[in-house]
């Protein structure tokens, strides 16, 4: 008796550890608490990725066009994706910028009250949440989405919200948004004397956010670039001369160049 009582007790004990190392474990390795980004928009994260469980605010002109591209790397890794509330976003162009759309859900809440309770479904049901400038949310209910998103690993990115924008700071900031992301400038190429075609848009990309995204991080990207998809722009290329309306060819001297090969290095 004396034997099994201590048997029983050892198992006892066993479970009750068990228990404890499942309530103190971590949700996921530090390399999974991440998800990955397309090369063209690392340099504007802290260690090259998304962090998650964290909003994103992205604001200024192309706040969807490069919504979609911060998007695009978890999508390309495998990741689900869910854009809610932007019925007028193409999905010819979400391709583009490099969602994979057999992982892409698209919702349009018909009743404004349901936007809080769609979002806080979706989260944790896939990886990144996207929601349009259409979505309005209280303070009470951010906080509310924040803390279920530090729960579930999600990432939320809301695009350009007139709402965010009238309570930002100048770091791009506003309640409850971990990392601030703003188009400072954009301009396109491509047209002429009142001819050519838009080929590309070259624009200015600032980052600040909480805690180790603090400083200031800023990236040139043509987006989109000639192809369609987001390129990374050369800061420094004295091989090259000013854009026009024949395109964006490589460097030879940089990944991607905003300009014409000169014809002296055209010609090695």
């Amino acid at each position: 008796m004396a034997a099994t009582a201590t048997a029983e007790s050892q198992v006892d004990r066993r479970a009750r550890l068990q228990l404890v190392a499942d309530r103190v474990a971590p949700l996921a390795l530090a390399h999974q608490r991440t998800l990955p980004l397309l090369p063209a928009v690392s340099e504007l994260f802290v260690g090259g990725s998304l962090q998650r469980g964290t909003t994103v605010a992205v604001n200024g002109i192309g706040a969807t066009s490069l919504s979609l591209v911060l998007a695009a790397g978890p999508s390309q890794a495998g990741s689900w994706t869910a854009l809610v509330g932007d019925e007028g976003l193409g999905l010819a162009a979400a391709a583009e910028a490099g969602i994979a759309l057999e992982r892409l859900l698209v919702v349009s809440p018909v009743d404004p009250s349901t936007n809080v309770g769609v979002v806080a479904a979706l989260i944790g049901a896939v990886d990144v949440v996207m929601v349009g400038p259409g979505l309005r949310f209280r303070h009470a209910d951010l906080r509310r989405l924040s803390a279920r998103l530090r729960e579930s690993g999600s990432v939320l990115i809301q695009i350009g919200s007139s709402q965010i924008e009238s309570s930002q700071t100048r770091s791009g900031r506003g309640p409850g948004v971990d990392v601030g992301v703003r188009v400072m400038t954009s301009q396109w190429s491509g047209l002429g004397d009142g001819h050519g075609l838009l080929r590309s848009r070259k624009v200015e990309v600032q980052t600040q956010g909480r805690g180790a995204a603090t400083r200031v991080r800023a990236v040139s990207l043509l987006l989109p670039g000639p192809n369609g998809a987001p390129m990374s722009v050369c800061s420094e290329v004295p091989e090259c001369l000013d854009a026009s309306e024949q395109g964006v060819p490589e460097c030879l001297d940089a990944p991607v160049c905003y300009g014409l090969l000169r014809p002296e290095v055209a010609a090695v």
